[in-house]
């Protein structure tokens, strides 16, 4: 499911960083995708990687604040924060839209 129909579908909830596998970067950094264990809404216990992979470690036994899909609870996306970026930009591409709409609104009528 892509990120912006998790946040917005999704389940939020708080898990924790268990563990993390790595992988070697294009460039040969290693790249870490964190471990997130965390209780779905039906109360099963569930540990999943993501499928996100960044280059550094998130603090093990750190919470976290995860979206999962309530259909296929392996389908995460961990809130690190970019989340709430990124609704602040959207936001903040709306506000400039609509001025730029009214400033040729204003133009037209004074014309």
């Amino acid at each position: 499911m892509f990120a912006t129909r998790l946040i917005r579908r999704g389940i939020r909830l708080k898990g924790r960083v268990v563990g993390h596998v790595h992988k070697p970067s294009v460039d040969q950094e290693i790249q870490y995708a964190p471990i997130v264990a965390f209780i779905d809404q039906d109360g099963a216990a569930r540990s999943v990687t993501s499928d996100r992979y960044r280059l550094e470690k998130l603090v093990i036994n750190s919470p976290i604040d995860v979206y999962y899909d309530e259909n296929n609870p392996d389908d995460i996306l961990i809130d690190n924060g970019i989340v709430l970026i990124s609704r602040l930009i959207a936001l903040l591409v709306l506000v400039v839209c609509w001025v730029i709409m009214n400033v040729i609104a204003v133009n037209r009528i004074l014309g």
